[in-house]
């Protein structure tokens, strides 16, 4: 792992997002079952977290369906409980068909209420806010709007299901909104997959130079840095930095890890989020940052839903080691 090494510890990281039960028919036809959603980002975070004594702090809406089983999990990875809150709403279920590991298709039901800003009071003393758009109805934009006015530190985001669109009948379909640029000018770091920038762009990105293109050309909206997630293909990122007086803008590709075996890919961006959070707080760069989150990421497909998280704790090793 390359880049200067920060010595940050003992930072307040809130994490933003909704949880989401998720109902998964495999390609071998098995179906498994697992809560999801915010928890792929909050619980491997608090894992992570443990040597550098950061403190979780997740800010949720749970439905009366899943909030004790979602809030067991929080609890026992040490994420602090005092902003999840129970409301008499059903989670969002989310039914994903796989037609091959990577490959899928989504149908959703169920709908959590909005947060507000008085729900959100916590990121003014927050050294990190991390913002994962599950739903895409965490928040309006005028909140999240606050959110940046009000927070002291970066804020990285997964854009995610801001770049889909809900059917009448459940099916999620990608969409460029109306308003999608606004949303950059807040994130310091913004981080999306190859579908979801597809939607934003209005064609695919069909290898690593367009998607690096791409991120390229979204830095000017605002963000510090833009990352691309592309699967088992890895990622690519964009950020802009200063050097000898003069802004440039630095992209990179970092390679997926090879993995054992291939049980679980759903919440792996989610996963990837934490990592990426968590290497942007260590290291403030970009590249550094992506390869943190890679080889936490490709832990996590090694394991179903939220099993294996305590094995995320073992990344660190390879860091320290190097």
């Amino acid at each position: 792992m390359s880049g200067s090494r920060n010595s940050a510890h003992g930072k307040t990281i809130v994490v933003i997002g909704f949880p989401a039960c998720d109902t998964k028919y495999m390609p071998d036809g098995s179906t498994v079952d697992s809560l999801g959603g915010v928890l792929f980002t909050a619980v491997p975070l608090a894992v992570l977290s443990r040597r550098r004594g950061h403190r979780i702090v997740p800010v949720s809406n749970f439905g009366f369906d899943s909030a004790t089983e979602g809030e067991n999990a929080l609890r026992a990875a040490g994420c602090e409980l005092e902003h999840v809150r129970v409301v008499q709403a059903q989670t969002q279920h989310s039914f994903i068909t796989f037609t091959s590991d990577n490959e899928r298709w989504e149908r959703v039901t169920g709908r959590l209420p909005a947060l507000g800003k008085a729900d959100l009071h916590c990121v003014r003393e927050a050294d990190c806010v991390v913002v994962n758009f599950i739903t895409g109805a965490e928040m309006e934009y005028d909140t999240f709007r606050w959110i940046a006015e009000e927070c002291r530190g970066p804020i990285i985001m997964d854009y995610h299901t801001l770049a889909l669109h809900t059917n009448p009948d459940g099916r999620r379909e990608p969409r460029r909104r109306t308003d999608w640029a606004a949303w950059f000018q807040h994130g310091t770091v913004v981080q999306m997959n190859e579908s979801e920038a597809g939607a934003l762009a209005g064609h695919a990105l069909e290898d690593a130079r367009t998607c690096v293109a791409f991120c390229r050309d979204l830095l000017p909206l605002g963000p510090d840095a833009v990352v691309i997630t592309r699967a088992e293909k890895g990622a690519v990122g964009a950020e802009r930095v200063v050097r000898h007086g003069r802004e440039a803008r630095m992209t990179y590709e970092v390679p997926a890890p090879n993995v054992s075996r291939i049980v679980d890919t759903v919440g792996c961006g989610d996963v990837f989020l934490a990592g990426l959070a968590l290497g942007w707080i260590q290291w403030h760069a970009l590249e550094p940052a992506m390869r943190f989150a890679a080889g936490v990421a490709a832990l996590h497909v090694e394991y179903e839903g939220l099993t294996g998280a305590e094995r995320l704790e073992s990344v660190w090793e390879a860091v320290e080691g190097s």
